[in-house]
């Protein structure tokens, strides 16, 4: 799976924010890596995957969400 169709099913499935946890604990934890989904996630590439998906997609999805929610009352 490619990198961008992971975080999206990561944001869609909901496992984003297991994922930022355990990248936090890792910071905490001063881990060079940690494990995620079966696979090793350098602590940089997290840090980098959290401020992307934080400032762009979950606003966005969260968007969609409620304009979904809202032709739903509508219908």
């Amino acid at each position: 799976m490619g990198y961008m169709k992971w975080i999206y099913v990561m944001v869609a499935d909901g496992s984003y924010n297991i994922f930022k946890a355990v990248y936090k604990q890792a910071v905490k934890n001063n881990l060079d890596s940690f494990m995620f989904d079966n696979q090793k996630i350098d602590i940089n590439y997290a840090k980098y995957v959290c401020k992307y998906v934080d400032k762009h997609c979950m606003p966005e999805y969260d968007k969609h969400l409620q304009d979904t929610l809202d032709d739903n009352k509508h219908n």
